[in-house]
């Protein structure tokens, strides 16, 4: 991209001074180009894992017939509250002989990983997944110019 200097502004400011004012405003536009095109890629990449892991998780219990609730009181309220609609099922099983299925310990834990799952900062593990495969490097080498200016 060329930049045109307005009049006589590169005899006021000098060479040196304009060719780095000028150099700076192109590696701003640059940096904030990339960093549109990484948010795009983190975003869209958090959003990827997010349904994959949920379709299997959720794939993995419809498979096993679903989640059916337990007869008592106590133990119902506990899969009415941590058991998502989705996966209840009348003729599955208990959450108990579902979560040993799942390699779980008990319904307890797999209350716990079906509650987990919509904690989970999906755009931090999409981010630690780009760094390992060096996408990040061409805007590391933009932040490294910006700051020798």
């Amino acid at each position: 991209m060329w930049y045109t200097v307005p009049g006589n502004a590169s005899e006021m400011l000098g060479e040196a001074k304009m060719n780095k004012f000028i150099k700076r405003i192109v590696l701003e536009k640059e940096q904030s180009r990339e960093y549109r095109k990484v948010e795009k890629i983190v975003n869209g990449l958090a959003n990827h894992l997010a349904r994959e892991c949920k379709n299997e998780l959720w794939k993995a219990i419809k498979n096993r017939g679903g989640i059916r609730s337990y007869k008592n009181g106590k133990e119902y309220e506990e899969y009415k509250a941590n058991v998502p609609l989705g996966l209840k099922r009348r003729k599955g099983l208990p959450p108990d002989e579902m979560a040993s299925l799942l390699g779980l310990d008990g319904d307890q834990e797999l209350y716990q990983v079906l509650k987990e799952y919509n904690k989970i900062d999906w755009r931090a593990e999409a981010m630690r997944i780009l760094e390992d495969t060096g996408l990040w490097n061409r805007l590391n080498k933009i932040d490294r110019l910006l700051e020798e200016l």
